[in-house]
């Protein structure tokens, strides 16, 4: 990512947006231009992998924890 993603494009903080979107709390804008609109898909797909991973990693340290305490 570069500093410039999370620049305002206008009035458009793009960083902000994109976790909007990724969250569903806001549609994605066709209002803005093809160049932001790309920049805003990769940010939005950035947060929702971001958000699995961490889905994931929180599942995996779960079923160890749980595990653990079935052992002793």
């Amino acid at each position: 990512m570069s500093d410039h993603d999370s620049q305002s494009t206008g009035s458009v903080d793009l960083r902000k947006l994109s976790q909007l979107i990724a969250n569903g709390e806001h549609p994605f804008p066709t209002e803005i231009d093809h160049e932001s609109q790309l920049r805003l898909a990769i940010l939005v797909r950035q947060h929702r992998c971001d958000s699995l991973m961490d889905l994931i990693a929180k599942q995996i340290a779960s079923d160890i924890y749980q595990q653990h305490n079935r052992l002793y």
